[in-house]
């Protein structure tokens, strides 16, 4: 008999087993061997994926089933609609299987004789119909997502709420591969990891480096006062003279203040100094 094939979509639409379970299936497959067969619909396997996988690995007959279906959807509705009543789903994937099982049912048009998909979907799984079409819409926003991102926010590894999953459709294939790597190693919040980057420090600047400005202001502000009081001398009318007074006093006062402000000493023709050597100099002045 020629071994089923494996359609990715159907492996998919359910959760992988633990580590834990798949040692505990491994030893019950070598003890017993593999008493359940697995089910095949046109020469596809639907049911009982880690079983097959284990007995081949195994080297174990795998018995199989054929079960019949219209088409691929009918048989996507299946597999999720027998999933439900599984006991090992964990919350999240349980809403997925809700959702997908909503929106597969919605697409074929199919619903109850009311005409709501939701209520029928509701009613299978023990919910409210607003919580079908919660799970639906979540379910629908993580099919845009890659799939190694989808996994993880399933098996909890990449932890999110309905927003920020939103916010990951626009992210590109790259980033939400890497986010998905990340999760892989350790848990983490997708939120944290939409926040975007803190701001590149500043490069350092010496404060000789951030005196410079000062030191130049200093300079030229000394170059302008030494020509007024050139042209001061020339001997102008008294209300220039006045006028030139003045502005020699303003000057003064803005030059005697970005010299207060430098943050390195600075001599009176603008040169700078450091703290140490000005220090030193007035030591020595002192003594």
């Amino acid at each position: 008999m020629t071994a089923p094939t494996i359609d990715p979509e159907f492996r998919d639409l359910l959760p992988p087993l633990t580590d834990e379970e798949i040692s505990e299936l491994r030893n019950d497959l070598k003890s017993r061997g593999c008493l359940y067969p697995v089910l095949v619909w046109d020469g596809v396997l639907v049911e009982g994926h880690h079983r097959f996988s284990l007995c081949l690995d195994l080297g174990i007959a795998c018995p199989t089933k054929p079960i019949s279906f219209g088409s691929r959807d009918e048989c996507i509705e299946w597999i999720l609609s027998h999933s439900l009543s599984r006991r090992n789903l964990s919350p999240r994937w349980r809403e997925e299987i809700v959702g997908k099982l909503y929106l597969a049912r919605k697409r074929a048009g199919r619903g109850d004789g009311s005409g709501s998909t939701a209520n029928k979907v509701a009613e299978e799984a023990s919910v409210s119909p607003s919580t079908v079409r919660r799970a639906a819409k979540r379910a629908e926003v993580r099919e845009s997502l890659t799939p190694e991102l989808r996994k993880a926010i399933l098996d909890g590894r990449a932890q999110c709420d309905a927003k920020t999953e939103e916010k990951l459709i626009e992210l590109s294939d790259k980033k939400q591969k890497a986010i998905a790597r990340k999760a892989k190693k350790e848990p983490v919040n997708v939120k944290d990891e939409l926040q975007p980057p803190p701001p590149e420090e500043p490069p350092h600047v010496s404060l000789s480096e951030r005196a410079a400005p000062y030191s130049m202001v200093y300079r030229e502000l000394g170059h302008c006062l030494t020509t007024l009081q050139s042209v001061n001398e020339l001997g102008l009318n008294p209300e220039l003279s006045a006028c030139f007074e003045r502005l020699e006093f303003n000057l003064t006062e803005v030059r005697a203040a970005v010299k207060m402000c430098t943050p390195v000493s600075m001599k009176d023709d603008g040169t700078l100094v450091s703290r140490y050597a000005a220090e030193a100099a007035a030591k020595k002045e002192e003594s």
